[in-house]
């Protein structure tokens, strides 16, 4: 039962997912259903709680480059992290620990981050991450474009 919650927003969101690795990565095609849960107070504590023990106790400061975490781990520790608390559903090929495909990782977070109404969609992101604000807004850029973007500097 997918049960409304505040402001009629949905307490679930579940979706069917299908990838494809390249054949670089041996072709497999994984497939199977995932179930996130909107994010209560304690899970936005909870999800910026576990962001911080990946960053080592750093945080990105766009203002002051180069004194933080860079926006890359940021981003990737944004969507690993809201993943890890809010997923609570998942096939049996889904483990964050074992993860090597960092655009599985993107894929699936665009489509679960839809669990909380108070992130941007991924699509009204500039690859950059820009857009990133307080308050609920957490940018998560195209992590293919953050690789690129490193290699081009």
């Amino acid at each position: 039962m997918n049960k409304k919650g505040v402001a009629g927003f949905s307490n679930l969101h579940s979706f069917n997912f299908v990838y494809t690795f390249s054949p670089e990565e041996g072709g497999e095609t994984v497939r199977g259903n995932f179930t996130v849960r909107r994010p209560s107070i304690m899970d936005r504590t909870s999800i910026e709680a576990e962001k911080l023990r990946m960053l080592g106790g750093f945080h990105f400061d766009p203002d002051n480059p180069g004194a933080g975490a860079p926006e890359f781990a940021n981003n990737l520790a944004d969507a690993s992290s809201f993943l890890r608390v809010l997923v609570v559903d998942a096939p049996d090929w889904w483990d964050l620990d074992t993860l090597e495909s960092m655009d599985l990782l993107g894929r699936i977070y665009r489509e679960a981050s839809k669990a909380d109404p108070f992130r941007k969609p991924a699509a009204e992101k500039s690859p950059s991450g820009s857009g990133q604000g307080g308050d609920g807004e957490h940018g998560i850029s195209f992590l293919d474009d953050d690789i690129a973007a490193m290699v081009d500097e």
